[in-house]
């Protein structure tokens, strides 16, 4: 009995990576976008788990029409130095992403065919940058410094899961 353990093993690894590789890609029926499977209904990444993974690699196609267009400001300060936002953030060539900047303005921009909840972290994975209540960028929070945020002008604890609406003012600080 003990030799079939490791071949019984090997079976269950191979069936799992199979079931991975050629599980079902197509977009749900009713999706607008191109290769998404979010569960329809849903209106956050919190519901649905995978959404982040198809919410990262989906291109926004202008020509169909946008249930979700909103803008936000975004400053970051870095010991007392305002941080640039780039330009470009999750625009490439040949696909744009639900959330991006055109300009380094600060400005984000939420474009999606439906309602969407996204979250601050969702533009800082477009950007490939770290953010939480401990992390900015390669900086840590710790007994010399702290990341504190504001939104619209209030103290706000909710950081990475911040959700993002339209006519916010977020500003980071990095002390």
């Amino acid at each position: 009995m003990k030799d079939k353990w490791p071949i019984l093993l090997a079976i269950i690894i191979i069936v799992l990576v199979a079931w991975f590789v050629f599980r079902s890609d197509t977009p749900t029926e009713n999706s607008i976008i191109d290769d998404v499977q979010i569960e329809l209904g849903t209106t956050s990444r919190l519901e649905d788990p995978l959404a982040t993974e198809y919410l990262r690699e989906t291109c926004v196609n202008h020509e169909d029409e946008l249930g979700m267009h909103i803008h936000a400001q975004l400053d970051i300060y870095v010991e007392g130095e305002q941080v640039e936002v780039p330009g470009n953030i999750g625009i490439t060539e040949d696909c744009m992403r639900a959330l991006h900047t055109h300009d380094a303005d600060g400005v984000i921009h939420v474009e999606y065919p439906e309602e969407y909840t996204f979250y601050l972290e969702d533009f800082f994975d477009n950007w490939g940058e770290l953010f939480s209540d401990t992390q900015l960028f390669n900086l840590d929070a710790d007994d010399e410094h702290t990341i504190t945020m504001y939104v619209n002008g209030e103290q706000n604890f909710d950081y990475e899961w911040l959700a993002i609406e339209d006519g916010q003012h977020i500003e980071i600080f990095y002390e």
